[in-house]
């Protein structure tokens, strides 16, 4: 996917990326280098929602369904919140 992006849409790829890794880590292994790829497999879905223009909240309730749900384990929603605006932050930071 990120081959056909255009440079902006890339940088709030990688955006993505960075942000889930260093604030989001529902795991809580953001410390170990070799778990660096643990939830890449999100950011296409993230990305599409946001370039779809979905609200804070909706990016929210996608979190958090996807750490209850796929994760198997509790939802903080007061990390989830953050996370979101964060992302959403970062793409009008973009222009996207």
């Amino acid at each position: 996917m990120r081959e056909h992006l255009l440079p902006k849409q890339l940088e709030l790829y990688q955006g993505i990326d960075e942000i889930l890794w260093n604030d989001w880590d529902p795991i809580g292994i953001n410390l170990l280098p070799s778990s660096r790829d643990e939830y890449q497999d999100y950011i296409p879905v993230i990305f599409n929602l946001v370039m779809k223009n979905v609200t804070s909240l909706e990016l929210e309730q996608y979190l958090d369904d996807v750490v209850k749900n796929r994760m198997g384990l509790r939802s903080s929603k007061k990390s989830n919140k953050p996370v979101a605006e964060k992302i959403i932050e970062l793409k009008k930071q973009l222009g996207l």
